[in-house]
């Protein structure tokens, strides 16, 4: 039996060749991706909700804040 060497990796010597059908593909595949992350999370509208809610209370706070400085 012919023993090989257990650190040696076949790197390809080409680069992948870029196409636009594969671009094409990548993007649909992110935009899957982004799809069901967005589901999971409870939707656009509770994400927006969320981001809402998060911008007024730091808004509220540097407001009372600077109003305590005064």
């Amino acid at each position: 039996m012919s023993e090989t060497e257990p650190n040696q990796v076949n790197v390809p010597t080409e680069p992948a060749k870029i196409t636009l059908w594969g671009e094409i593909v990548k993007g649909w595949q992110w935009v899957v991706f982004s799809w069901k992350t967005l589901s999971r999370l409870g939707g656009f509208k509770e994400i927006v909700r969320a981001l809402f809610s998060a911008l007024v209370l730091l808004i509220r706070r540097g407001l009372s804040q600077s109003q305590t400085k005064q």
